[in-house]
């Protein structure tokens, strides 16, 4: 026995029309031919592995293949009424080649069914002419009927309400083009209609043309529909205005052969909203993730993932595949692209496949419906994808309110998009597009805020509880996203709450709201317009409304100290930066926003102090902001650890809180905030070496924001050395004790 490969070039995964012309030929082939043969794509290209070597498969296609009865009496245009273009349907019926048997069967049954009708039959006659369609065929006549057509219900009169995948149109049609009276054309001009007659060379040039993508002429200027936007011809298509439609017949006819492998399933009626997804492979649409996106390309015809395996399978394995055709998010079926996409990132499929091609079924040139790809989606095992699952609730809330709010939808498709982003990133590519996608949650979340009447109606709630993975897998290392982070950790020692209830009124995850919208709070003081001004507010509300509290580890009883404390402290450096202005600060309030929905540790748990030495670049770190970031330290400085103490010759501090510092740098008089200051720390028991303060009003506002960023405790003590002078009677103690 001997194999011959086949690269057929002509079969490609795009545009549609060439991968159903792939399928097509392997379903002919294996059914009528050789039942062993088999098939795969490599390097975009289908391979066609077969006991018939090319000269035998040309010669099957031209002198033994018997066409599937494709025909669609159901549908005006179809050739079965009397204004209908008849040429296609009567040579096959007055034909006598043993091939067309079936086809004549079928249409003899199709006849009569139809009757006297002189019209296409509507609704409720048309679910009943279908229904004795299928009871009348059989083989592959039936096949056709059962990928052009699903059940969607069955009534008490037993007669069932029908719906059409959108790969076959509406039924066998698109518009005023039939598919079947089309594709009996087609066969009439390929193949001998008489028992004497023999196929014309134009028909082997244009088989060879179609299977090994040959070069020639004698392209036709026929209709294709959707499947192959390219030819379709029409205005622009051409350097002239319009252009005609180019099409090889061999393409169309195998191209609907092979659409006839996708079997369509029937669904309940609870299930009627996804008649037009339960084709195999398809999804509702989701205008997200290629190019050329846009809010109306929201087709209701959906879009369908064509699978592309790269080891050789037969037919009754392609069909298998097929008739699964489903891809599995989690543990839900997918209904929507960005599921889709989900399951294919996380190998939800099986068989072999390794990636899928992307069709969406978009009005495109006009009103004429075709199949666009959309591009290529591999399958891969990427266990970060859980991370989506997180925010895929959220995101699909906010964007439902988005036909009443157009900016809620507006948010909701760039998050759309950037999660579809992150589904086609291997694994340590998909931090960047993971730290985008906070960004975008931040911008989000800020918008609802702001409509507080809108966001009571809609019953939206804050950005849903993240896990303390985006920390990490986020992270892009940049100065804002550090300072984000460390922002984003902090939380009330005096109250016992995130920082996150100084930008909305929140409480248990949710909104806190009145009748008719999201309650007021004065500890609501984060604008969203302008970080420094945020953050300078968050400090001094802070510091005006602090309440005594006890730290555990460190005092029994309480003290009125600074509240606001992190589990996660700032590199002074980068605190530098922002000082000089030298970052992108609506890039760190989005960040920001964003990362305060990470879930924080149990207040039991909270790393409150570190008893290590930090790594600290003086250079770059202002005395004038140690100066006020020792002065609201939420930590006591009465106990140096035993490195500041010994090295450094640190005094005990006892620090007492004063709002009035913060106040005059909002105020822009950086000269008094730092002289009462200074008395402040003197009153505490140290010596601060600064004796002159200046600088901008800008620059004092940053100051007072700067308060509002948390360094980490080793940090603190380096930054106490830069503002104390040495004790003088430590110094002379730990000289004594050398």
């Amino acid at each position: 026995m001997t194999w011959h490969l086949h690269r057929v070039a002509g079969c490609r995964p795009t545009p549609l029309a060439h991968y159903l012309k792939a399928l097509g030929i392997l379903r002919l082939v294996a059914r009528q031919a050789d039942p062993g043969a088999r098939a795969c794509w490599q390097k975009d290209e289908l391979l066609l592995i077969s006991q018939l070597d090319s000269a035998a498969l040309e010669r099957f296609f031209l002198e033994d293949y018997a066409p599937t009865p494709i025909l669609t009496p159901w549908n005006g245009g179809s050739g079965f009424y009397p204004k209908d273009n008849k040429a296609g349907i009567d040579a096959l019926t007055r034909s006598e080649v043993p091939r067309f048997a079936a086809y004549r069967e079928a249409i003899e049954v199709a006849r009569a069914l139809v009757g006297e009708r002189d019209k296409s039959p509507k609704q409720l006659e048309k679910a009943k002419l279908l229904k004795a369609c299928k009871a009348g065929w059989q083989g592959a006549a039936l096949e056709w009927v059962d990928a052009a057509t699903v059940v969607v219900a069955v009534s008490d009169s037993g007669v069932g309400d029908i719906a059409y995948p959108a790969l076959l149109g509406s039924g066998g049609n698109d518009g005023r083009l039939d598919f079947a009276n089309n594709f009996m054309q087609r066969l009439s001009e390929l193949l001998p209609l008489g028992l004497e007659g023999n196929v014309t060379p134009h028909s082997e040039e244009l088989l060879r043309q179609a299977l090994w993508a040959k070069t020639g002429r004698g392209l036709s200027n026929d209709s294709i529909g959707q499947f192959f936007p390219g030819a379709a011809g029409g205005a622009n298509s051409t350097s002239g205005y319009s252009g005609d439609s180019l099409v090889n017949p061999w393409d169309y006819v195998l191209m609907l052969e092979g659409a006839v492998a996708l079997q369509v399933a029937a669904v309940r009626r609870l299930d009627e909203r996804l008649a037009k997804v339960s084709a195999p492979f398809a999804v509702r649409a989701q205008t997200e993730g290629y190019a050329s996106a846009a809010p109306s390309d929201a087709s209701a015809r959906g879009e369908q993932w064509m699978p592309i395996w790269e080891r050789p399978a037969t037919y009754d394995e392609v069909r298998a595949l097929f008739a699964e055709g489903r891809l599995q998010a989690g543990q839900r079926r997918a209904g929507e692209a960005l599921e889709a996409a989900q399951a294919v990132a996380r190998l939800g499929v099986a068989r072999g496949v390794t990636r899928f091609e992307r069709y969406a079924y978009i009005e495109r040139n006009g009103q004429a419906n075709l199949a666009v790809p959309l591009g290529s989606w591999r399958v891969q095992n990427n266990p970060r994808l859980h991370l989506l699952d997180e925010i895929e609730h959220w995101v699909s809330r906010l964007g439902r309110q988005g036909d009443n709010q157009p900016a809620f939808a507006r948010h909701a498709r760039r998050l759309e998009s950037l999660m579809l982003e992150a589904c086609r990133q291997r694994p340590e590519n998909m931090g960047p597009v993971l730290c985008r996608l906070l960004e975008a949650l931040g911008a989000a979340e800020a918008e609802i805020v702001h409509r507080p009447k809108v966001a009571a109606k809609a019953a939206l709630r804050p950005i849903s509880s993240l896990s303390s993975e985006w920390l990490d897998e986020a992270d892009d290392h940049s100065p804002e996203f550090a300072l984000a982070s460390a922002i984003a950790s902090q939380y009330r020692l005096d109250e016992n709450v995130s920082i996150r209830h100084h930008l909305m009124p929140i409480e248990h995850g949710r909104f806190r709201t009145t009748n008719d919208s999201l309650a007021a709070d004065r500890d609501v003081v984060w604008t969203d317009r302008d970080l420094v001004r945020d953050l300078a507010a968050v400090a001094l509300r802070c510091a005006t409304n602090a309440e005594p509290f006890s730290v555990p580890g460190e005092t029994e009883h309480k003290v009125r100290r600074f509240p606001l404390a992190a589990e996660r402290g700032a590199n002074p450096a980068d605190v530098a930066a922002f000082l000089r202005g030298e970052l992108n600060d609506e890039r760190i309030s989005r960040l920001a926003r964003a990362l305060m929905a990470v879930r924080k540790v149990r207040p039991g748990e909270r790393q409150i102090s570190e008893d290590r030495p930090g790594v600290l670049q003086r250079a770059e770190v202002p005395v004038v902001y140690a100066l006020f970031r020792v002065l609201y330290s939420p930590w006591s400085l009465e106990n140096p650890p035993h490195w500041a103490k010994d090295e450094m010759a640190l005094p005990p501090l006892r620090i007492r809180l004063d709002s009035a510092p913060l106040r005059l740098l909002l105020g822009g008089r950086i000269d008094a905030a730092g002289n009462l200051a200074m008395a402040r720390l003197r009153a505490a028991g140290g010596r601060p070496k600064v004796t002159r303060f200046w600088g901008s009003e800008s620059y004092a506002h940053r100051l007072a924001a700067a308060m509002a960023i948390p360094v980490a405790w080793s940090d603190l003590w380096h930054l106490v050395a830069l503002v104390f002078k040495p004790d003088l009677q430590l110094e002379t103690e730990s000289e004594v004790s050398a």
